[in-house]
């Protein structure tokens, strides 16, 4: 699409063509495409069937059933909790559907109790917690989280029931944050009251060892999507765990889109949680050495393999201002990212090579 027909970026073109942009968007790596490209082409001989046929028999109803419980089955060894505590689980349009009800939720129930809802999140943190929550009327309270101890302590600003949400890893940098268990046991202490809810969007996209313990009895959903991990952002596939019952999407047992939950349930057996990341790290890391030569930035590679990061200062080049976030600056790298697999289309990807 030329510059004069496509709609208005949130991305300059100077940065779009230095390679990266303001929001994040998922790369299409080239596993996803073909497990894709392999299930439409599977549709009109017999996948067809089994996802859209005869709904009537209930040949459909365990479709997300069976995505959720591949979903548990891959996290193991990378988000630690006890699933019987999340027994209510609901396959989402991404997370987005998910966030979007848990806030809904969370000011209906606040202000049956007579109680103004609040929800409470990280300077940075992703724009659609306290975009959401504004609809809903819940008033938003932004946190420094390098002072986080002292932002959360005290007396007046946290309240009994209020709502914390985060993300692990972080959509702040990109970065697994490092307190997030030290956060977690100060407000069982502290404030004990509060519900937590973690978004665990960009697990899935860190090539690293790492585990994301979420057992604290504070915490009470658990938001996931695959469209960072594998780059199926407009498949919108995603879902919930939950300690408590969430009325409001339990149509999604039968209103949901089977081909997502499918391609879902696929990408999630054939490509475990580290191995996208651990495949294109090394392309990251030429995504920000070019990039970083465009901008004269001191980029840093994030942990998450689609971003890249460095603290903010009085140096740092003007073009990349709208990139700020807090106390830091973050760029998607997912258009570098593009144009690199593209350069590379010829290589095998990890469904040809030895089992990852």
């Amino acid at each position: 699409m030329t510059a004069a027909a496509r709609p208005p970026l949130e991305t300059s073109d100077a940065l779009l063509a230095a390679g990266v942009s303001r929001p994040v968007f998922d790369c299409r790596w080239p596993e996803t495409r073909a497990i894709a490209a392999r299930l439409w082409d599977a549709l009109p001989r017999g996948l067809a069937a089994r996802l859209y046929d005869e709904p009537y028999l209930g040949g459909q109803d365990l479709l997300h059933e069976q995505f959720l419980e591949q979903w548990l089955a891959w996290r193991r060894g990378v988000v630690a909790f006890d699933e019987a505590e999340f027994p209510y689980r609901y396959a989402t349009a991404g997370s987005s559907e998910a966030i979007r009800e848990c806030l809904a939720q969370f000011a209906v129930s606040r202000w049956r109790d007579g109680r103004a809802p609040v929800l409470h999140v990280f300077e940075g943190e992703y724009e659609g917690y306290g975009a959401v929550a504004e609809g809903y009327g819940v008033r938003t309270e932004r946190h420094d989280r390098a002072r986080w101890r002292e932002s959360f302590g005290g007396a007046g600003r946290v309240g009994a029931g209020d709502l914390v949400m985060l993300s692990q890893p972080s959509a702040i940098d990109g970065n697994l944050w490092p307190d997030v268990d030290d956060f977690l046991r100060h407000l069982e202490a502290e404030r004990p009251g509060v519900r937590v809810a973690v978004d665990l969007t960009y697990v899935g996209t860190v090539a690293r060892p790492y585990e994301i313990d979420v057992r604290s009895p504070l915490v009470d959903t658990l938001f996931f999507s695959l469209s960072k991990v594998f780059g199926v952002y407009y498949h919108r596939v995603g879902g919930v765990l939950s300690r408590r019952p969430m009325p409001g999407i339990v149509g999604t047992r039968w209103f949901k889109n089977s081909f997502s939950l499918e391609l879902g349930r696929e990408l999630l057996a054939k490509l475990p949680p580290r191995a996208i990341p651990g495949r294109y790290a090394a392309r990251q890391l030429e995504a920000v050495a070019a990039v970083r030569a465009s901008l004269g930035a001191p980029l840093e590679p994030s942990d998450v393999v689609l971003l890249a990061h460095h603290a903010w200062g009085e140096d740092v080049p003007a073009a990349v201002a709208p990139l700020r976030r807090a106390g830091g600056v973050r760029y998607c790298l997912t258009p570098a990212l593009d144009k690199l697999l593209r350069a590379h289309a010829d290589q095998p990807t990890l469904l040809e090579a030895p089992a990852v």
